[in-house]
């Protein structure tokens, strides 16, 4: 009744507005990051950081031994994704506590835009989180 919707106030803020990801130009100009967790021992690897090109949706698996904190996170990419490319303008990641911590607003000031995908909307990394899929597949035929 008319009543009850004016007395009745929201509960939530008002959602923002969502706004597409810039499209890249160049290959590894913008690139999407994840881990994939709680694998079956292998070699003593039981993680995976996943790197996806938007532009190319060319990927990259690093083998972990374990989930990585901020700084080792910041130096596999250095070691296996910047050294091979060179440094993007974006990183999109979700909002694990290896991409929001003080060592990844260094990122900044080398002219990289850090983006973090809102709170339980994965879509925001779908290629990276589409590759993940891909990848669990593959794993569980093995």
């Amino acid at each position: 009744c008319s009543v009850c919707a004016m007395s009745n106030t929201p509960c939530h803020l008002p959602t923002g507005k969502l706004v597409p990801l810039p499209i890249p130009q160049r290959p590894w100009s913008h690139i999407g990051v994840d881990f994939v967790t709680n694998l079956p021992n292998s070699e003593g690897n039981t993680c995976i950081l996943v790197t996806v090109d938007r532009f190319s949706k060319s990927c990259k698996f690093i083998l972990l031994k374990g989930l990585s904190t901020a700084l080792e996170t910041a130096e596999h990419l250095f070691q296996h994704i910047f050294r091979n490319y060179e440094l993007p303008e974006e990183i999109v990641s979700d909002r694990g506590p290896q991409f929001i911590s003080h060592i990844w607003k260094a990122f900044f000031k080398l002219g990289i835009s850090v983006n973090l995908s809102s709170g339980y909307r994965p879509q925001t990394n779908s290629q990276t989180e589409r590759k993940i899929q891909e990848l669990r597949r593959y794993l569980r035929s093995y």
